[in-house]
């Protein structure tokens, strides 16, 4: 998802522009660069394309149709929201006893363990356990695999020579989320935490 964030006052210079009209000149106050007056601020989440970046860096190409300053000059922010890890339910069945399948039962909703959130067997696959916030053990290693290839993205497009091909990812910063805020409230803490213009 991608939201972009314009100031609520759009500051202008005080130096007017004009523009030729039929009968007279109309004059324009002159508007402040666009990276001064945008940032762009993009939300991720654990998916099950993880740890690939091609989604992200493809969706990040198509800034350049909205020209140069905004795919290259403008500042950008990567939301990385945080997830919960649902364990395997195997992983409690260690006494050995016959009774696994009341184990299995009660092994999600009675977990004490205080590190890992509760998490509760509603959601019937997987496509919708991820878009709750919820990951699997190898599901949480291979998101925290993309975060650490998103970083290494967006430094390699902030150390590019000016010879070198521009990148999208110039001008970004991501922001990792310890737990699951969830897109509105990761949205909003970008806005609140990450947002100058």
């Amino acid at each position: 998802r991608i939201i972009t964030s314009l100031p609520k006052e759009v500051s202008l210079s005080q130096q007017p522009a004009t523009t030729p009209s039929s009968s007279s000149s109309t004059v324009l106050p002159k508007l402040s660069p666009l990276s001064k007056l945008l940032t762009i601020i993009v939300t991720t989440s654990p998916i099950r394309s993880n740890p690939s970046t091609e989604l992200l860096e493809q969706t990040f190409d198509t800034f350049s149709f909205g020209g140069e300053e905004f795919a290259y000059e403008c500042p950008k922010v990567i939301v990385c929201d945080g997830c919960r890890v649902l364990e395997d339910e195997n992983d409690d069945d260690t006494n050995g006893d016959n009774n696994s399948s009341d184990n299995k039962n009660d092994t999600l909703e009675e977990k004490k363990d205080e590190s890992t959130p509760k998490i509760t067997r509603k959601y019937a696959n997987i496509k919708q356990t991820l878009r709750n916030g919820i990951a699997t053990v190898d599901q949480a290693g291979n998101y925290r695999e993309f975060k650490l290839r998103l970083r290494k993205l967006c430094e390699e497009a902030n150390n590019n020579d000016e010879n070198e091909k521009k990148s999208p990812f110039r001008n970004t910063r991501v922001v990792e989320l310890e737990e699951r805020h969830g897109y509105g409230f990761a949205l909003r803490h970008a806005l609140y935490h990450c947002v100058d213009t």
